[in-house]
């Protein structure tokens, strides 16, 4: 099965103060990553850290097997959601890649 091209958003961020935002992000290359229960955990675990070092609440979520959902809401002045989103992706990603090293299985997907 060819693999998907290459789907990237340009999306702007604003860092309003007292607001809900909407945060949704996807996989790499849309790929159904998160249809496993460990790295569903492991995204958990980097959310749940992310948004406790960086001042959010999480309001809501939404895994779903290519993409995430977030409803969060900044709790300290001068949070930046770019900070958020790579505090969550960067450990997350960093864990799956080490799983996956030898596992050639998951290019099938």
């Amino acid at each position: 099965m060819p693999l998907p091209k290459p789907h990237r958003k340009r999306a702007k961020h604003f860092d309003e103060r007292g607001e809900i935002h909407e945060l949704t992000f996807s996989c790499y290359h849309r790929w159904p990553i998160l249809d496993d229960e460990w790295r569903r955990e492991q995204l958990s675990i980097a959310i749940g850290r992310a948004i406790e070092n960086h001042g959010w609440r999480l309001t809501a979520f939404v895994f779903m097997p290519e993409h995430v959902h977030l409803l969060v809401y900044p709790i300290r002045q001068g949070v930046k959601i770019d900070k958020l989103l790579f505090a969550i992706k960067r450990p997350f990603s960093f864990r799956v890649k080490q799983r996956l090293a030898g596992n050639a299985d998951f290019t099938s997907h």
